[in-house]
């Protein structure tokens, strides 16, 4: 039995943007953002529509101090892997 058609509550977290596309017709998608201020991350925890247009991931590491070199120059995500 698929769970798609069954009677569950179905809660799945991925920061992969292909597997929330892939899945949009059968599940809605909702995330929340975060602000980096004054050294310091935080989670506003409000849930938004939606697939996220951006990753965190590179905020984070540049705010932790991961080698800049290792780093893209860009935070936007791409469209396609």
């Amino acid at each position: 039995m698929s769970l798609i058609r069954s009677d569950s509550l179905i809660i799945v977290t991925t920061h992969e943007q292909d597997i929330s596309r892939n899945l949009a017709k059968e599940y809605d998608n909702f995330y929340f953002t975060e602000e980096i201020q004054e050294g310091s991350i935080a989670f506003d925890y409000k849930l938004q529509e939606g697939i996220v247009d951006r990753s965190n991931a590179l905020r984070l590491l540049r705010h932790v101090g991961f080698p800049q070199n290792l780093l893209p120059e860009s935070d936007s995500c791409p469209t396609q892997l």
